[in-house]
């Protein structure tokens, strides 16, 4: 009995000390230890539970564990393996959205703090922006090269300056005056990177340095840059073989004087009945160029240029009053786009006839005009548009000029003729002086009809609004002389 009895106790003593309280205590739930640290029956079906449970916390425990391990082996893969492409490409694509995201987010912010003023104000500036870029789009498209002739312009007496012209070439008359490099880089220009694919078939110098001998025209392109920069700008992988082909022919014409009118002088040994005037200082794209041609090809007889200008009497009464002088008012780009007209081009880079070399140096041409060129050294390229305007309208058939829109870089911005003090007011008093020596040989003011900018573009825009209609030079913009006269 005493031995069944000491069995007994033990049991119970042992059952006593494995008890748990009935509810596990928060120690117990918050220790990290096993489950089988938990001796109790009802604690350790509890546990089961929540681990076997679809709840929240079990869910949120296993993606936190697969993130962890996600985590753990890019890790090791990133210290490890190399980065494939693909991987950075997915890496920058990412970046990028976030970023974007960020932005937008800026940009709520941004919206919600502004006025309902201003919100109105940036709403029609991004519609603006967007019906721009829209036009632009379509004209890129569509836009096409040539007139619209209206009633005005086709005529029978016009039908004579409306022929066009056989040429499949024409020449470049280049003047220049103690600028070595800047002469150089324009005969590479026209000569070399243009050349005869462009329609350049030859290139003459206007040479009017008194003393000085012309150099030879093959040290233009003697040197190895110039050759390169060439087969650069030309076209890659091109040999000196073909860029001698392309390369037209360059001749130096020794003036006798030193005279803005020399570079009028008619030239021999001319192939060509078109001649594209240039100074040395403006460098026309090979294209715009070409498509200059294009538009003298159509209108031979007329100036077609990339610089248009306004010639306008102040004074409209004035303009039946013979024999009184008139008060002419020289404009440049910004007054012909907001007045959207213009009546001359500037020689400074045009196309015109060859005929019409001879008729300025003839004795036909007024000597008083050239001595008044010669003493100002100024408005030789004015006194050639009004030649050209005057023959014309005397002839039964005006010939409006026409513009070409294209690239044109100036290089002589800031160091030409143009570029001094009261030039506005130079070229107004030089219109006005040659005004009336016409009207003392008999002719009238041959520059009272200015004509559309729009309809003597070559360039057609689409859909075809006037403000589409650009310079070639950026830089016309900022000269607003007389802009109020």
């Amino acid at each position: 009995d005493k031995i069944v009895h000491s069995q007994t106790m033990i049991a119970k003593t042992s059952a006593n000390n494995g008890a748990t309280p009935r509810n596990c205590k928060k120690t117990e739930q918050k220790r990290t230890a096993p489950t089988g640290s938990c001796q109790s029956q009802k604690c350790r079906s509890n546990i089961s539970e929540v681990a076997a449970s679809p709840g929240p916390i079990r869910r949120s425990s296993s993606l936190m564990m697969q993130q962890d391990s996600d985590d753990t082996t890019s890790l090791m893969e990133h210290h490890n393996t190399p980065i494939s492409t693909h991987h950075k490409k997915k890496l920058k694509i990412g970046w990028r959205w976030r970023w974007m995201k960020m932005y937008k987010m800026s940009a709520q912010l941004v919206w919600r703090e502004m006025s309902p003023r201003s919100r109105r104000f940036w709403s029609i500036c991004g519609a603006v922006f967007v019906f721009h870029l829209c036009v632009s789009l379509m004209d890129r498209t569509f836009q096409s090269y040539g007139l619209v002739l209206n009633n005005m312009d086709v005529t029978p007496s016009t039908a004579a300056t409306t022929r066009a012209s056989a040429s499949t070439a024409f020449a470049v008359v280049i003047n220049t005056y103690k600028r070595p490099d800047m002469l150089r880089d324009a005969i590479q220009h026209y000569a070399d990177t243009c050349g005869k694919k462009f329609g350049v078939g030859q290139v003459f110098i206007v040479w009017a340095e008194q003393g000085v001998q012309p150099p030879d025209p093959d040290s233009f392109f003697s040197t190895p840059t110039l050759r390169s920069a060439s087969a650069s700008a030309s076209g890659s992988g091109s040999s000196p073989q073909n860029e001698q082909s392309n390369r037209s022919d360059v001749v130096m014409l020794q003036t006798p004087k030193d005279s803005l009118n020399s570079r009028f002088l008619p030239i021999d040994n001319l192939n060509s009945e078109a001649i594209f005037m240039v100074d040395d200082d403006v460098r026309v794209d090979c294209s715009s160029l070409y498509n200059g041609f294009m538009g003298w090809k159509a209108f031979p007889d007329t100036m077609v240029g990339y610089y248009p200008r306004l010639a306008k009497i102040r004074n409209p009464h004035d303009v039946e009053r013979k024999g009184r002088d008139k008060d002419i008012v020289y404009h440049t780009w910004p007054v012909v786009f907001f007045r959207h007209r213009f009546n001359l081009v500037l020689t400074k880079a045009s196309f015109l006839h060859s005929k019409y070399l001879k008729l300025y140096s003839d004795d036909s041409h007024p000597q008083e005009i050239k001595d008044y060129i010669d003493e100002h050294m100024n408005c030789e390229d004015v006194a050639m548009s009004m030649l050209i305007a005057n023959h014309t309208n005397n002839n039964g058939a005006a010939a409006h000029p026409i513009y070409i829109e294209g690239s044109v870089t100036d290089m002589g911005l800031f160091g030409g003729i143009s570029t001094g003090s009261g030039h506005m007011m130079t070229r107004s008093t030089c219109l006005s002086v040659l005004t009336k020596v016409y009207e003392k040989h008999g002719w009238e003011y041959p520059l009272t009809e200015d004509v559309s900018l729009k309809s003597r573009s070559w360039l057609r825009h689409f859909p075809g609004f006037w403000w589409q209609i650009k310079p070639g030079n950026v830089f016309e913009w900022p000269s607003v002389g007389n802009i109020f006269s």
